[in-house]
């Protein structure tokens, strides 16, 4: 009996233990919540009982139980918790998603619980006295099973006020009081359907986001110390915000605010209140603000000129008729499309990267400051006036870039035609490309001034001559410019660069001197003007004229033609003297001069010139008219050469008496573009020619049907060309030369006004001569282009022919010896030169100076040498490879004029061939 008792005393005990152990034990009812306790790391399962005890509980501070994120977390697990390969190794555990948390209000030492990404519908975390951090974020739904779970709708958190930081966005919650979290510092409540948000009255919070939710007011006033504030996508109508410039971030975006005033908040950097109602937006008065996105509300006006800061604004559809951003230098971003915009002043705004202005009706748009731009869209305005040329177009991206439905605009300012007509394809059909925009350059300074003879060695003044077509060169480290100097003796060049070395060339004789040589010219800022000034002064007395000939006009057979003939003082001292003029009276006649003719024959004109200045260069015009075809004797047809010469005098004493004769070869021709450019030397030059300069002319008629105020020819000069032997001569009107990247020569007439043929075609035309010489390397076969682009003010281009200028090698035909005969000889006037081939005379005087020279044709040749000196010259009779040499004796100086009668078979295909003593 004793014994029978005993035992039953020790099974009691036994039963009074067992029960005592488990009742020790967390009742964890979730399989998989209870399976990640106990492979959680470092473990809580101290003594590996498979049993979560309330002692091992308690003794937990940090629980991260994170459900999946995507399924593909889902194949990195192992079977080995441990391994540092496995997901959640090296602290927390991943789970296949929990729907129930019970067990964990035996955590009563916890104070930080991370349970996303879980199936939890509830959360009691009320017993978690000491809790701080706890994120229940994203129980949503489970990547194990791929079903919707609606996420946790009851929230309960402990009383203590301990918790610092809550995130329970992506949930199902409709309340949420946290009224008790009196330490709360950050609260994140998005994604899920709050109808009401309860906050903490402490100062505390600094950042709350309660976006993607349903609340109607929303009330912060009470938070001084908040910093960041996201509670878009709600529908609030009252945002009550703190009196307080804690405030850095606030997104409020995707509401129903009507008026929102954060004038407070002077730390603001970013402001996103778009898709409102908002017709009352008061901004801070602060360099702080960045980010300004108010698009899509009722704002009649934005004033953001105290937001010197703002680097990016979206002001687009508002019924915004202004925005002013001249104080907004740092702006790189604009969105102001769909307003009510008729103007848009971006002076101020270089760093714009992205401009997005569609939609309005802005008239005018220059952006030719924004170096950096990369996006533009200003489709669907009413521009008439779009200037993108900033030096930069390779930045802006092609399929980022909108000009369509702008009806009235046509040209369309930018760096290369070719360029953007190839790349910036998305604009109207009467819109077109020009890099003709402005003549002063953005953000450029201007350097100007005047070259001047002294004369009277006094000191250069306004009175003294001036001397034109002086070039100068303005060069920086990055960028040289190229000008001369026009009929007033002025020069006028702008530079984007704030160093500059000014240099002049003058190509002047040693007899002459130039002060300064070279300038430092130096700006800050842009919109200056400096004045240099140079001064040339003589250091002997020389004489030397120069007389030349251009045609500005075609000749036609039965029509008049027009030929220009210049002379100029190259000397030092001032002179006067006589000009002679022969022409072929067998074909044209003699209609007038601009200046009187003392001396006239049947084919000669003479004029006299009283005090040449030095440095000073006039002009006469003669008309002469062309024998028709149809004329029974002496008819000229197409193909016809009209042969002139011209010398001035004095030729004894010159300095050069080269350039003291002049002669031209003009072939007649049909029908032709008013708009070309030819090089007076023919389309083939002999190979010893190729030293010598090929001078240019470009002509250019207004065929409009209004005048035309500004014209730009632009000429970009063939890499066979000697870029710095470039020389202009002369031009039909006031114009002034820029020469950029070496090679391209723009000729800018401004304010030339130049009359329409309709209303006025005798002056509705306009010419350019310049020489340059090609380069040394020029061999035979190479081919000189040259093809100018003609502006009438900012219409596309007139785009002349392309003249073609090459080597001809030499071809040596079967032909006899070359004979010549000089009879009479000795002569007082007249000598005729009879030879067996055609060829070039030249003429030498004594000294071996070549005073005259003329073309031959087969057979007699007459001449009259009465204005030269008497005494012995020296005859140099060449056809092809083949030379002859005769003397020829003046016994005394005649009373007539030269007259020289080149009737040979001159095949140019150009129509002239001169000589402006290049030999």
């Amino acid at each position: 009996m004793k014994h029978q008792l005993l035992k039953n005393y020790v099974l009691l005990f036994s039963i009074f233990i067992t029960t005592t152990l488990i009742s020790q034990n967390v009742n964890i009812p979730d399989y998989e919540f209870k399976q990640a306790l106990l492979n959680y790391s470092p473990a809580i399962d101290t003594n590996n009982d498979n049993q979560i005890s309330l002692q091992e509980a308690a003794a937990v501070t940090v629980l991260n139980i994170s459900g999946y994120q995507s399924i593909e977390d889902i194949g990195g697990l192992c079977p080995d918790p441990n391994d540092p390969n496995c997901i959640g190794g090296g602290g927390g555990i991943i789970s296949f998603g929990i729907s129930d948390f019970t067990g964990i209000e035996a955590f009563t030492n916890l104070t930080s619980l991370t349970c996303n990404n879980n199936e939890l519908i509830s959360l009691d975390v009320s017993t978690l006295t000491s809790l701080t951090y706890l994120d229940c974020s994203n129980n949503i739904n489970s990547m194990v099973t791929l079903e919707y779970y609606p996420g946790i709708g009851t929230l309960v958190l402990p009383t203590s006020g301990t918790i610092e930081t809550l995130i329970c966005n992506n949930n199902d919650l409709s309340t949420l009081d946290t009224s008790s979290q009196t330490a709360l510092i950050t609260l994140n409540t998005s994604f899920n359907r709050l109808l009401s948000l309860t906050l903490p009255t402490t100062n505390t919070l600094t950042s709350l986001n309660s976006s993607r939710n349903q609340l109607t007011t929303l009330d912060v006033s009470l938070n001084t110390s908040l910093v960041s504030l996201t509670c878009d996508n709600n529908n609030i109508n009252n945002l009550a915000l703190p009196n307080t410039n804690t405030l850095t971030f606030l997104n409020c975006q995707r509401n129903q605010i009507t008026t929102l005033d954060t004038s407070n908040y002077t730390s603001l950097t970013s402001l996103i209140c778009d898709n409102n109602y908002i017709n009352n937006l008061i901004l801070p008065n602060t360099n702080t603000l960045k980010t300004l996105k108010c698009f899509v509300n009722q704002i009649p006006s934005l004033d953001v000129s105290n937001n010197a800061g703002l680097t990016h604004l979206d002001c687009r559809n508002n019924p915004l008729t202004t925005l002013d951003v001249l104080q907004n230098i740092a702006l790189t971003t604009i969105n102001c499309s769909s307003t009510q915009l008729t103007n848009l002043d971006l002076t101020n705004n270089t760093l714009l990267t992205t401009l997005a202005c569609g939609g309005n009706q802005i008239i005018d748009l220059d952006l030719s400051r924004q170096t950096s731009l990369n996006t533009l869209y200003c489709n669907n305005n009413q521009l008439t006036s779009l200037n993108i040329k900033n030096g930069n177009n390779t930045a802006l991206s092609s399929n980022r870039y909108n000009t369509t439905n702008n009806p009235n605009l046509n040209l369309i300012c930018v760096d290369d035609i070719s360029y953007a007509n190839s790349t910036f394809i998305n604009k109207d059909a009467q819109s077109y490309y020009s890099d003709i925009c402005s003549f002063i350059p953005t953000n450029s300074n201007t350097i100007t001034g005047t070259v001047s003879f002294d004369f009277d060695a006094n000191g250069c003044d306004p009175l003294d001559t001036k001397s034109i077509n002086t070039k100068l060169t303005s060069s920086s480290t990055n960028t040289s410019n190229v000008t001369f100097t026009d009929a007033n003796g002025q020069y006028l060049m702008y530079t984007q660069e704030a160093n500059n070395t000014l240099d002049i060339f003058t190509n002047l004789p040693s007899f002459f001197t130039v002060t300064p040589t070279t300038q430092n010219v130096n700006f800050t800022g842009s919109g200056a003007t400096q004045n240099i000034d140079f001064c040339i002064t003589a250091n002997a007395v020389v004489n030397d004229v120069k007389v030349s000939i251009l045609p500005y006009s075609e000749s036609r057979p039965g029509f008049q033609t027009n030929l220009r003939i210049y002379y100029e003082n190259l000397g030092s001292t001032i002179l006067s003297g006589d000009i002679n003029l022969t022409f072929d009276d067998s074909k044209e006649v003699f209609i007038s001069a601009t200046e009187t003719v003392v001396n006239q024959t049947t084919n000669s004109l003479s004029w006299n010139y009283t005090n040449l200045k030095p440095f000073e260069k006039k002009y006469i015009d003669v008309i002469f008219e062309i024998n028709r075809p149809t004329d029974a004797v002496n008819p000229v047809n197409n193909g016809d050469i009209l042969s002139y010469s011209c010398v001035i005098n004095p030729t004894s004493g010159d300095a050069n008496p080269t350039d003291n004769t002049a002669n031209l070869d003009d072939t007649t021709i049909g029908s032709y573009d008013p708009n070309d450019i030819i090089a007076l030397e023919g389309n083939f030059i002999d190979e010893n020619e190729v030293s010598n300069y090929l001078n240019y002319r470009i002509r250019f008629q207004n065929t409009g049907t209004a005048s035309a105020i500004n014209i730009v020819v632009k000429n970009e000069l063939d890499t066979d060309l000697d870029w710095d032997s470039f020389e202009p001569i002369t031009a039909s009107h006031d114009y002034r030369i820029s020469i950029n990247d070496d090679n391209k020569v723009d000729f800018i007439f401004e304010n030339i006004h130049l009359a329409d043929s309709t209303s006025n075609e005798p002056v509705s035309h306009g010419w350019i001569y310049y020489k340059i010489k090609p380069k040394s390397t020029f061999a035979i076969g190479d081919v000189i282009d040259n093809t100018a682009n003609i502006y009438f003010d900012f219409n596309p281009p007139v785009i002349t022919n392309t003249y073609q200028t090459q080597i001809a090698e030499p071809v040596i035909p079967s032909v006899p010896d070359l004979k010549a005969k000089v009879y009479p000889n000795p002569t007082r006037r007249f000598a005729t030169i009879k030879v067996n081939l055609k060829g070039k005379l030249k003429v030498y005087n004594k000294y071996g100076v070549l005073v005259y020279k003329h073309r031959l044709k087969k057979g007699k040749n007459n001449f009259d040498f009465g204005w030269l000196p008497k005494g012995r010259y020296f005859l140099k009779i060449k056809s092809k490879d083949q030379i002859i040499h005769k003397k020829l004796v003046i016994k005394r100086r005649g009373n007539g004029h030269g007259h020289g009668h080149g009737h040979g078979n001159h095949n140019n295909s150009h129509g002239r061939h001169c000589n402006h003593n290049n030999d």
